[in-house]
């Protein structure tokens, strides 16, 4: 059967321009829809903005530190957010000459099946051997009594799933943001009260205090950060302390009226009224399946999103989803890698998928990074005595004593005497960068014995790794004979296998 294109995708974000430019660029003719902007999540409300503004807010902070508030100094804060919507659209130019430069036909519009290799998009139907759904995700929203509980709800829901607008403000309450509008803000709120914990909360938080706004975050659970180590949660949680962030855990917003909210704790009766300008909800995310008609295609999803195997196949095997609208691992690195893996399996069938570690990083002043198992899931796979917990301080590096840096902490997970690593947490200035080391070194198993024998340029932050890694040394050494001991205790039993089938094979065979 001949067919319009060799491949159409769905949506303009990470992983469709990944996959669209990689097929086009081999030959390929690939048809791009895309509802709202070129770039999707990431360059319009996501990466790029967010940190554009956490770097423009740090700026400032660290200047006022200085110098105080100076009439310079307010200026530069009043054109923050003109100047992150000024990065918006340079890069989102920059995506739409990429598509440019390779030929890439763009239809503008909501793409929804017609059968498993055709989509309608505003009354014109396209067909394609393949079809790559990269529709992305979108922050959750819930009801709040007083706010947004009647049907305004779905005005609101309506207004920051309208890609073709600029998110501007004017739904059912203007007090409400996410992440696809707050950057539309005219000018620095003073009170903004944030609802939920995760990495988008709390990056904005501190970009937010860096600027004077009063922050109030209010979660559910014990702590920030919830998927990252005690440890590491508690430097961030000190440094947010210091900058006047106040964290009610344990908690929710019963009500707002007048822009006062109802903090209710849920472990008591107790109730503490905050007052904000801005309502920030840092719920998490939803996956965009909404009007794709994915029942005409007979492709199976659930709330959580598009059912794929390992090869980002869904149930009809020409349908590929990535990205945030199928994958748990909601992050643009992902999504890309995702788009690069559907570029080989189209142009070789038979290629392999590898297991890849997915390193993650919170863009905070003392970024959180992290990358293969935390320490519960280590706990969880081998047992206490077989793996062993490392950190230091982040000011153990003499960097971070030169550059003042007063929070952080290194921690790496490896498996005793072997020292094969298992997972890492950082968090420190540049702990992002830092990371890749370790994905790179889990990937390849590279023990913490091969990793003391590197040379690094001294006085790079880099060095907390060689010390980690000297302390590994020296645990090990002073717990040897222990370990080699419940080593072949656990071993014993495969020790007497071996040693009967050896006899056993040569009574047989000689």
């Amino acid at each position: 059967m001949k067919y319009d294109y060799d491949a159409i995708v769905i949506g303009s974000g990470s992983a469709g321009l990944t996959s669209s430019i990689g097929l086009t660029k081999v030959g390929k003719q690939v048809l791009l829809i895309e509802k709202g902007y070129v770039g999707g999540e990431c360059t319009n409300s996501g990466c790029v903005p967010s940190k554009s503004f956490i770097h423009l807010a740090r700026e400032y902070f660290e200047a006022k530190k200085i110098s105080g508030e100076t009439k310079k100094l307010t200026e530069f804060k009043n054109k923050i957010l003109s100047k992150v919507r000024e990065k918006i659209l340079e890069i989102r130019e920059e995506d739409e000459e990429a598509l440019k430069a390779v030929g890439i036909k763009t239809v503008k519009g909501s793409g929804k099946f017609k059968n498993k290799n055709t989509i309608e998009v505003e009354g014109e139907k396209y067909s394609a051997k393949n079809i790559i759904i990269a529709t992305g995700s979108s922050p959750v929203l819930i009801p709040i009594k007083g706010l947004n509980d009647t049907s305004s709800s779905k005005q609101l829901k309506q207004s920051v799933h309208n890609k073709n607008k600029q998110h501007a403000l004017a739904c059912c309450d203007e007090s409400i943001l996410t992440n696809e509008n707050i950057f539309e803000l005219k000018e620095i709120p003073q009170d903004l009260l944030i609802y939920g914990g995760g990495p988008i909360a709390c990056e904005m938080a501190q970009a937010f205090a860096h600027l004077g706004t009063n922050i109030s975050i209010v979660i559910r659970g014990k702590h920030i950060l919830s998927r990252d180590e005690a440890e590491v949660i508690q430097e961030t949680e000190k440094n947010f302390q210091e900058l006047g962030i106040k964290i009610f855990n344990h908690a929710t917003i019963a009500s707002c009226k007048n822009k006062i909210a109802q903090i209710k704790s849920l472990n008591s009766e107790k109730i503490d009224e905050i007052r904000y300008d801005y309502l920030l909800m840092g719920l998490g995310r939803t996956p965009n399946l909404a009007g794709l008609n994915l029942e005409a295609a007979k492709v199976e999803y659930t709330k959580k999103g598009i059912t794929v195997d390992k090869h980002y196949r869904t149930s009809q095997k020409n349908i590929f989803a990535i990205g945030d609208v199928s994958s748990k691992a909601k992050f643009t690195h992902v999504a890309d890698d995702q788009g690069r893996h559907i570029v080989k399996k189209i142009l070789l069938p038979w290629s392999r998928t590898e297991r890849k570690q997915i390193p993650r990083v919170t863009y905070l002043d003392e970024e959180v990074a992290a990358v293969g198992l935390t320490w519960q899931e280590c706990l969880d796979k081998y047992n206490e005595d077989k793996i062993v917990k490392l950190s230091i301080p982040w000011k153990s590096a003499d960097r971070a004593k030169t550059d003042e840096e007063k929070y952080g902490l290194a921690m790496v997970f490896a498996k005793r005497i072997s020292g094969k690593i298992l997972g890492a947490s950082f968090t420190g200035n540049q702990a992002g960068e830092i990371i890749n080391f370790f994905t790179l070194a889990i990937e390849n198993k590279t023990s913490l014995w091969k990793v003391n024998k590197i040379i690094f340029p001294y006085p790079v932050r880099g060095l907390l790794i060689k010390k980690l890694s000297d302390q590994f040394i020296a645990f090990t050494v002073a717990n040897l004979k222990g370990d080699l001991w419940n080593l072949a205790k656990s071993s014993i039993y495969k020790i007497i296998a071996i040693i009967t089938a050896i006899v056993l094979l040569a009574y047989y065979v000689f």
